[in-house]
């Protein structure tokens, strides 16, 4: 695996934490918009500069990447960003409810991913891989790095343990997390971009439209020819969180108890539950219907080849009962994050949702073998928490 120190474009320490920001496609338009207003320097301004219009019509004009391109030249001339002028990697570690995870921040080389060895498990679609090609194209520089994953061999392990004795470059905690930033000697640098030589195979966690527009892009020059690369930060397997992602359905025409019981029936035992039923691991459902939590568990009669839970609800559910032919598409659909409470969920119910679907998480290495497989999951089928975050460390286009 070819990785290549960076020249970074990152925060004045003093500025770091009213710089950062969650990931731009964690938020809906009011919502990036509300974070803006309460905070007038967060990178939002340049990660999703759609927010800072009023009333957009159109998310993808031409205009709106012009908008980001002019905030975040304003944050440089205004000396909140630096650019690194000489190449290096970094480690993030970020602890989460007691628990770190440490990373690697590289460039990634985009023949790499081209040719598979960085795997892929979701499909991307043309209009949001098209938004961040002329997002990046426009501001100049890759705002978001993308999550990988690897099975880490114990001499880097090690290595990184020999950085962290240092002081670390950053260190901000930002809403439940704190994140740890080291910019790597050139010594250490350069041992493990060899150790890195011998990896063949790593994995994207989180961020494929990212991935996937970045593997696109090339020089600003374009007569170079000269591929830019993948930003990334990559992390053991052992050290991530994955949580499930739950589906919402708001279609009164057909929410209908009993004739949706007697469907149910058909595909899945079924047990009343007195509390909220949040399954722990793979084989059965939560179902929340007028104000009553149900277990389901499919019956073993029943022919399928799904390797993963979610298709169960996407096929014998959402499917055969409710008609959805594109889960990615179909506006009756919405999706909450494991991370967030059961009240959360039932309120989204309650305020226009009429049925809900709890799920349990993905494993990791059901995730590995549906990648390896060259298989793809369903959209929304893992949520990755912690996020990592916009505007700690960019990478410009070479």
């Amino acid at each position: 695996m070819k990785i290549s120190a960076i020249k970074s474009i990152r925060p004045i320490k003093k500025y770091a934490k009213k710089i950062i920001a969650l990931p731009y496609d964690v938020f809906d338009y009011d919502e990036a918009k509300n974070e803006i207003e309460k905070n007038k320097n967060s990178f939002l301004k340049v990660s999703r500069s759609d927010a800072t219009f009023n009333n957009i019509k159109d998310p993808y004009n031409n205009s709106v990447y012009a908008r980001a391109k002019k905030n975040l030249n304003e944050m440089i001339e205004n000396n909140m960003l630096i650019k690194d002028s000489e190449l290096s990697l970094f480690l993030w570690e970020i602890t989460f409810k007691g628990k770190k995870q440490t990373g690697i921040v590289a460039g990634f080389d985009q023949d790499e991913y081209k040719k598979g060895a960085i795997v892929k498990h979701e499909l991307t679609r043309k209009e949001k891989e098209q938004d961040r090609i002329k997002h990046i194209k426009s501001v100049g520089i890759q705002t978001g790095p993308v999550m990988l994953a690897y099975h880490e061999p114990k001499v880097l392990e090690n290595l990184k343990l020999k950085i962290k004795k240092s002081i670390p470059d950053y260190n901000v905690k930002f809403k439940s997390a704190i994140h740890k930033v080291w910019k790597i000697n050139s010594i250490y640098t350069k041992d493990i971009e060899k150790f890195f030589l011998n990896i063949k195979k790593i994995y994207i966690a989180d961020g494929h439209h990212r991935s996937a527009a970045a593997s696109k892009i090339n020089s600003k020059n374009e007569k170079n020819k000269i591929k830019s690369k993948i930003l990334g930060v990559i992390f053991d397997f052992n050290e991530l969180n994955i949580y499930p992602y739950h589906r919402l359905l708001n279609d009164k025409k057909l929410i209908d108890s009993d004739r949706l019981l007697i469907h149910l029936k058909k595909y899945f035992l079924i047990y009343n539950s007195k509390t909220n039923y949040l399954p722990e691991k793979k084989g059965s459902f939560g179902i929340y219907l007028n104000n009553k939590w149900y277990k389901l568990v499919p019956k073993k009669n029943i022919k399928n080849d799904f390797d993963l839970d979610v298709k169960f609800i996407d096929h014998f559910i959402l499917n055969k009962y409710f008609r959805v032919k594109n889960v990615r598409k179909d506006s009756r659909l919405n999706f909450v994050g494991g991370i967030h409470s059961m009240r959360y969920f039932k309120d989204k119910i309650q305020k226009g949702y009429g049925i809900g679907f709890t799920l349990p998480a993905v494993t990791s290495s059901q995730l590995k073998k549906i990648a390896d497989n060259n298989k793809s999951m369903p959209p929304k089928s893992t949520w990755f928490e912690p996020k990592l975050l916009d505007g700690l460390i960019s990478m410009p286009i070479i």
